[in-house]
């Protein structure tokens, strides 16, 4: 995608300032470490039993029955989401994201509800903390319907008073894995919106069945 000027520090307090209203859920997952945070208390999503968390690769939700905040209708017999689809079988990005994610966003709505408005996950990549494994997995169940932002920033160079940069961060990586699962009926507004700095370097593959 086209790198995008972004501002250099990216706060927690700049991203809530940019929620729009018709945005009932965001959450801001970082590549350095720190804990995911959820910047909206609309409680919309819990109160039509849509689940929308951080994909946390500890071995504690991974594999396993459920992951955390699970809501109560969560599907026990559910087959293995994670699992790399099988025309990725041999592609190198993919495994690598499968094999080393360090965070991301599982987003799944159940059977007939109608999400209002949007849901928006912001992944920043911080350079410092080197190279961002991610992943999204979004799962509608039969006649489910969602519009889901899938927002990628990264750090951008330090501007002098000009606007020119005089001291450009290291080169950075970041390889993702976005998996979409939508049953009959099921309806999907995916959008997707890179902001990376001109030396991030991105690889993303996506699978939708």
């Amino acid at each position: 995608g086209l790198a995008q000027e972004v501002p250099q520090e990216v706060s927690i307090d700049s991203i809530v300032q940019e929620i729009q209203p018709e945005e009932v859920g965001v959450m801001l997952i970082r590549s350095d470490g720190q804990p995911s945070t959820r910047l909206t208390r609309d409680q919309t999503l819990e109160k039509q039993g849509v689940l929308f968390s951080d994909l946390d690769p500890g071995p504690e939700n991974w594999p396993g029955n459920q992951p955390k905040n699970c809501p109560p209708n969560w599907p026990k017999n559910r087959i293995d989401w994670l699992e790399v689809p099988g025309v990725f079988q041999n592609d190198v990005f993919a495994n690598l994201a499968a094999s080393r994610w360090q965070n991301g966003v599982l987003v799944w709505v159940p059977r007939n509800t109608r999400v209002p408005g949007m849901i928006r996950g912001t992944h920043w990549l911080n350079p410092s903390a080197g190279p961002f494994y991610h992943r999204t997995v979004v799962v509608l169940e039969e006649g489910a319907e969602l519009t889901y932002v899938d927002h990628f920033m990264g750090q951008n160079r330090t501007p002098n008073s000009a606007g020119h940069s005089l001291s450009p961060v290291s080169e950075s990586a970041c390889v993702g894995l976005v998996q979409i699962l939508a049953q009959p009926g099921a309806k999907l507004n995916y959008v997707q919106l890179q902001d990376w700095s001109p030396e991030t370097h991105y690889c993303l593959r996506q699978h939708i069945e």
